[in-house]
């Protein structure tokens, strides 16, 4: 029978928009994981997530190499100029 952080994480993987709004606030790991990988996240959710301050590397790690999302919407508080040299350095 799978323990509670199993279901919590495959409710994650299939929820609905209006749940992931909710989910991006999960303070487990497990789960926050397993919404990345759900195809209804979009890129505002990410962002939403990433302006948490308590998020684990690996969590960082994760978005960073889904590669899915682009620095079209920026969290509040970004440095644009940053963003565009950092896009600027990926390209070379």
């Amino acid at each position: 029978m799978p323990d509670d952080a199993s279901l919590a994480a495959q409710h994650a993987r299939s929820a609905s928009v209006e749940e992931i709004k909710v989910l991006v606030h999960d303070a487990n790991e497990v789960t926050l994981l397993a919404l990345l990988e759900n195809p209804n996240v979009d890129e505002p959710d990410v962002v939403h997530l990433l302006e948490r301050l308590d998020l684990t590397s690996k969590l960082l790690s994760a978005v960073a190499d889904a590669g899915k999302w682009t620095s079209r919407c920026l969290p509040r508080n970004s440095d644009p100029a940053r963003d565009i040299r950092s896009t600027a350095w990926a390209r070379k």
